[in-house]
């Protein structure tokens, strides 16, 4: 047993050197600089920023140092340019948050966006190669990838801007409001038989929009669908929303519509957000990012 065998060493040391010193605990202090941080962290103009106009008002933290805890293992990834997470806070707050507070007020900002967005600069890349734009985990944290992608072409073409950014975000804000308040069931039923999980990956877009779901995505099952007919649909004009609908022929074209009704209904009783003012209100705003000034901070 261990206790014995520690009895006995001791006992042979003794016989063999005649005595046997136990180092005394008389000087513990620990020599060197200490491993625990204890002085405050200080912060420069763009974390006073961030402290204004996403902690104070809305309680997120938006983190954009990044640390080994706001990584997910099984994706490579680089930090985020701090110039261009500075930039993309800004779009952040006045395309995504203030879009939802101006519809359906601050408090619901407040108390339903996630606690913590990440800001990481290249894309999550996993084994297989596949990469993601953005993640969201249990409602509480979003990562933010391809940050340092950002550029001024981006800046200045709105629907590259949308695509690498906003409708990822919108998406995954609408999981985590069907994660607080289910969708009704009968959103899944439309389209229970062609739903095809993982095979989604092998259809295109004018496969997906006559079968009756906005994107390829749409089809893994009916999670992903509502999360993508409302993120399309509040980012997409009603001119090229009605080009897609127009492709998706006479059966997509109803199948689609139903669901956005649903979707509607269930935005409006659940959440009292009209999702009509809210397409309104994103799209006044991307129209107006070109605007910002996004080289101070204001």
């Amino acid at each position: 047993m261990k206790l014995s065998y520690i009895y006995s060493s001791l006992l042979v040391a003794v016989l063999i050197g005649g005595s046997y010193t136990v180092a005394a605990c008389s000087d513990d202090t620990p020599k060197g600089k200490s491993i625990f941080p204890n002085t405050a962290v200080e912060r420069n103009a763009f974390d006073k920023w961030l402290v204004q106009n996403y902690a104070n008002p809305y309680n997120i933290e938006y983190t954009y140092r990044l640390r080994d805890i706001d990584t997910e293992t099984n994706y490579n990834v680089t930090p985020a340019d701090s110039a261009k997470a500075t930039k993309l806070a800004i779009i952040f707050k006045y395309l995504w948050l203030d879009a939802y507070a101006e519809v359906a007020g601050a408090d619901f900002v407040k108390a339903n966006a996630p606690r913590s967005i990440i800001a990481i600069g290249s894309p999550g890349i996993n084994a297989q190669g596949l990469q993601t734009a953005a993640s969201a985990e249990g409602g509480y944290t979003v990562r933010v990838y391809r940050v340092n992608d950002l550029d001024q072409t981006i800046l200045e073409d709105q629907d590259q801007l949308t695509e690498y950014y906003f409708h990822t975000i919108h998406h995954e804000f609408t999981h985590i409001l069907n994660q607080k308040k289910p969708y009704p069931v009968a959103y899944d039923q439309i389209s229970k038989a062609d739903y095809l999980g993982s095979e989604w990956i092998r259809k295109n877009e004018i496969d997906a929009l006559r079968a009756g779901f906005i994107s390829p995505y749409s089809m893994e099952n009916g999670g992903e669908d509502i999360a993508e007919l409302q993120s399309y649909y509040i980012t997409t004009t009603p001119q090229k929303w009605e080009e897609k609908l127009n492709k998706a022929g006479k059966a997509g074209r109803t199948t689609i519509e139903n669901k956005l009704e649903i979707l509607r209904s269930y935005l409006k009783n659940s959440w009292n957000i009209d999702l009509d003012q809210l397409r309104d209100a994103v799209l006044r705003r991307t129209h107006q990012v070109p605007t910002l000034d996004l080289n101070h901070l204001n």
